[in-house]
């Protein structure tokens, strides 16, 4: 079941589209409000120059354009980063900017991730030990535990939780 084109948030709506480069001064503006291990701009580069690379960002849709995938006067709100390649997605980055937290775009953003994917998609992705908020959000979306990375953040040094999402297809196979 495909999602609505555009989710309604209290204050706006957005939409999830494909990232463009000229997302990326606004994508590196939320990574760096978000994370304190923040990729630089040269790692954010090379992930949008990479064939492999999903981006999506969820944009306002009153600022968005159809003739035109490119958010304007700072609208994007979140961004996802994700690699697939044999039925396997690494989910690298997932951010929403502070002020539009709790409102449904980090778990839009997985949805049409999930809706652009073959079915038969296993994704992984880590989280920082500490941050129980995206940990319950990663649960709630079908992720589980798989094993904790030890030291895998920097600045601050703290382990990381694998997680895991099996695919729709095996999700619903009997046994």
């Amino acid at each position: 079941m495909r999602q609505r084109d555009s989710m309604e948030m209290s204050d706006c709506e957005f939409k999830i589209i494909t990232a463009a480069p000229e997302h990326l001064p606004q994508i590196l503006q939320i990574e760096r409000e978000v994370f304190p291990d923040s990729w630089s701009e040269n790692m954010m580069r090379f992930y949008f120059a990479e064939k492999r690379a999903i981006i999506l960002t969820a944009v306002q849709t009153e600022e968005y354009s159809d003739s035109v995938a490119v958010a304007k006067n700072g609208s994007v709100l979140g961004y996802l980063m994700a690699f697939a390649v044999a039925g396997m997605c690494d989910i690298d980055n997932i951010a929403v900017s502070e002020t539009h937290r709790r409102k449904g775009i980090a778990k839009a953003l997985f949805n049409e991730l999930e809706n652009r994917l073959d079915m038969d998609m296993e994704y992984f992705l880590e989280v920082r030990t500490g941050n129980i908020p995206a940990i319950n959000l990663y649960t709630q979306l079908g992720f589980h535990f798989v094993r904790i990375r030890k030291d895998y953040y920097r600045k601050p040094m703290e382990d990381a939780v694998l997680m895991k999402k099996d695919s729709v297809f095996k999700e619903n196979v009997c046994l």
